[in-house]
């Protein structure tokens, strides 16, 4: 114990070092190379984010257990606490946990941006930020064991780069939680409860840059910034984006005033909101070289424009409602002597809140929209039937069950005032292809909104959008809205596989293609106009694969092998290749482990020649390139395999005979080829048509000749079929 506080000691000696320049910072020497916020090939960023936030959340537990209810009461009260009512926490987080984590946030954000030395204790650190406050000296009504374990833990932080990328993340509260974590360690499982719960994920910092800058494209002939607005900002990965983006299309305005004027967010923890401040004042501070206003006071005016309030009760400004006001933190004289304003006590809120009761400083100017919004349902909330009629995605049949992300695709338009506006979010891919009512009305209500809407799709696998630790496929959604917008422009993009090593390449590669067909029924995941006409074809076809089978099953493995019936058999879900084949040869799993006790579909047939006909037909590169269109990029569903736009006319008309003969070639090419996977102990079978292209190719040319498709498509076909499975990225559109 001796030991540790002279090392304390000696460290408190350390003297606060002047302010350090974004170009000083930027040229920290690195090893790395790479920004630890962008997942890449091994490197999970939930994994390095807790590495470097062990000893933040340390630092956190051991002043929270030391710090008073009594204490923290006060300090929070006069030194933290928004300045502007608001309407209230969903989230309730404990007086000691928000100083503590105030105390330990302003600490690290001065050593990420060269205000605290390495070294230095909490006591720099909190005496740096809060001085001139009323709680100055803060780290005193700590007990002294306490902050010798906070700082003993704080210690090891020394990389200030890193700090400095992953700061929204490190500040987190939720802690790690991922399906990785839960693999390493057992004790974060109540973690990624919560976060699953309240479909929290941590976006990466490149996938928020490269939103929020699509966004802010729409504005590049204002003369002035927009407003940006996350409807759900956690600890501010999109806010700090945003004023990084705003910082390059308004070189002539400082981080902080585009920060302190044009970047607002709303959620329902007021801790995380505590910490976007935090994020957002280290953008601020970078280039303050010369700047000796208090960062108390500037995290303040930031704090103004983070409300804590559920997003889905906020209501569009009102005539006449926007105002501006001029606070007394405003001032030259309040900045100057560092006098904070005291709390408004006169705001009232209820059920609903207007965005201009919210942010009474909101400016009159072009609005976006950007965010990540939860991946939750509604839940027994009391204002479900509010919702239901303010909502058509929720509409009366809503229920806990609804999920919420659609409301806030509608929430991104309500909110944004007359004028241009732009919005983008990013959604699971369930947005395209889920069928369920409430989808259909959210697809419905895109159609009947005026305005360009453009959908960028991304798979799961290899890599994923969000990283290796959440294996989610996703919708980023576009949206922009001119001036005179009168009509619904519709643009549409395949879904994205890529490898971790091109990543950066495939924000680049993302092109949109316009769709003229309705939407309510699924968002095709067209590339290039090529494909968006064959898509339009063959959706207006009639002819449909369930009027050709005689029956469809849903069988396990063991009765698959027993089959006798003239039968064509597919795996509930897919990937690279549609798993269909014909009667498995005899013995073809003899010796094998239990079999799978997942059900196969079984589509029965009134002859061994329509089943080959009906094989060639699933095997094709169309049929795999249909169902990577219009549905999930994983289930291989019933509705999916009768919807099949080929029934009587393609497998009974003069194409017949090619089909047959081709389908009994492929079945005798693929049948001694089979694919035994062991899973948990089960065995599953499959059969893979991909190595025939030849045969495929023929396939394709017939059925394409039955749909009076350009025979360019089919060429169309090898090449879509050859990228998907590859991973490689298609930059260009083929014409």
């Amino acid at each position: 114990m001796r030991a540790l506080a002279e090392n304390l000691a000696t460290r408190r000696q350390h003297s606060v070092p002047p302010p350090t320049s974004e170009a000083a910072l930027a040229s920290v020497p690195s090893a790395r190379g790479h920004n630890l916020a962008i997942p890449r090939r091994g490197h999970v960023l939930t994994t390095v984010s807790e590495k470097y936030a062990r000893p933040v959340r340390t630092a956190v537990e051991a002043l929270t257990n030391g710090l008073r209810h009594e204490d923290c009461m006060n300090i929070y009260h006069s030194s933290i606490k928004r300045r502007i009512g608001e309407p209230g926490a969903w989230v309730v987080r404990s007086p000691r946990e928000l100083v503590a984590w105030a105390a330990v946030s302003a600490w690290l954000t001065g050593f990420a941006t060269g205000r605290v030395a390495v070294g230095a204790g909490l006591e720099e650190g909190t005496d740096w930020f809060f001085a001139g406050g009323p709680n100055g000296n803060l780290m005193g009504f700590v007990p002294q064991h306490a902050l010798m374990q906070a700082n003993e833990a704080l210690a090891s932080c020394c990389d200030r780069v890193g700090y400095r990328e992953l700061l929204p993340y490190v500040l987190d509260p939720h802690g790690p939680g991922s399906r990785l974590s839960v693999r390493r360690d057992a004790t974060t499982q109540s973690a990624r409860d919560r976060k699953r719960a309240e479909g929290s994920f941590y976006t990466p910092a490149d996938v928020a840059a490269y939103m929020v800058r699509r966004s802010l494209d729409e504005f590049r002939n204002e003369d002035s910034p927009p407003v940006v607005f996350d409807p759900a900002c956690g600890t501010g990965v999109f806010l700090r984006a945003a004023v990084e983006a705003l910082k390059e299309a308004f070189p002539d305005r400082s981080a902080r005033v585009l920060s302190e004027q044009f970047v607002f967010g709303v959620d329902v923890d007021p801790l995380v909101l505590d910490a976007a401040a935090f994020i957002l004042l280290s953008e601020c501070l970078v280039e303050c070289d010369g700047d000796d206003v208090s960062p108390l006071l500037i995290w303040h005016r930031l704090r103004l424009n983070l409300a804590c309030v559920d997003t889905l009760t906020i209501d569009p400004i009102s005539c006449g409602a926007r105002r501006n006001i001029e606070l007394e933190s405003d001032s030259p004289e309040a900045l100057a002597s560092g006098r904070l304003p005291a709390p408004d006590k006169t705001r009232e809120f209820g059920e609903r809140n207007p965005l201009s009761r919210l942010f009474a400083a909101l400016p009159k100017a072009a609005f976006a929209v950007v965010g990540n919004p939860p991946y939750s349902t509604a839940g027994d909330r009391s204002d479900l039937a509010t919702l239901g009629q303010l909502f058509a995605t929720l509409g009366r049949k809503g229920g806990p069950g609804s999920e919420i992300y659609p409301l806030f695709v509608e929430q991104m338009v309500r909110l944004a005032p007359r004028g241009p506006a732009a919005g983008t979010l990013v959604l699971p891919l369930s947005l395209a292809s889920n069928v369920r009512n409430q989808f259909a009305e959210t697809r419905s209500f895109i159609e009947k909104t005026p305005g360009k809407w453009q959908f960028a799709f991304f798979d799961r696998q290899p890599h994923a959008l969000f990283g290796e630790d959440v294996k989610t496929r996703n919708t980023i959604l576009f949206w922009s809205r001119g001036e005179e917008a009168q009509q619904t422009k519709i643009e549409s993009g395949p879904l994205h596989k890529w490898r971790g090593d091109s990543r950066a390449a495939m924000f680049s590669s993302v092109r949109f293609t316009p769709i003229a067909s309705a939407i309510r029924g699924g968002i095709p995941k067209v590339n290039g106009d090529l494909q968006a006409r064959a898509f339009e074809a063959l959706a207006e076809r009639l002819d449909r694969f369930d009027t050709v089978w005689t029956n469809l099953r849903r069988i396990p493995l063991a009765d698959v092998l027993e089959n006798r019936r003239h039968a064509v058999f597919a795996g509930g879900t897919a990937y690279n290749f549609l798993n269909v084949f014909l009667n498995p040869p005899s013995g073809v799993l003899e010796g094998v482990a239990a079999l799978s006790e997942h059900p196969l579909h079984a589509m029965d047939f009134a002859t061994k020649e329509d089943a080959a006909a009906a094989f060639a037909l699933l095997s094709s590169h169309l049929a795999f390139w249909w169902w990577h269109v219009t549905q999930d990029g994983f289930h291989v569903t019933a509705r999916f395999l009768g919807s099949l736009p080929f029934g009587a006319d393609a497998l009974w008309g003069t194409s017949r005979a090619v089909l047959v003969e081709r389908g009994e070639t492929l079945w005798s090419l693929m049948r001694d080829d089979p694919i035994v996977s062991l899973n948990r102990g089960r065995s599953s079978l499959g059969y893979s048509p991909n190595g025939f292209n030849e045969v495929r190719q023929e396939i394709d040319s017939v059925l394409a000749e039955a749909a009076g498709l350009d025979p360019a498509f089919v060429i169309e076909l090898q090449r879509f079929a050859t990228h998907t499975v590859r991973a490689e990225l298609r930059a260009v559109h083929d014409k």
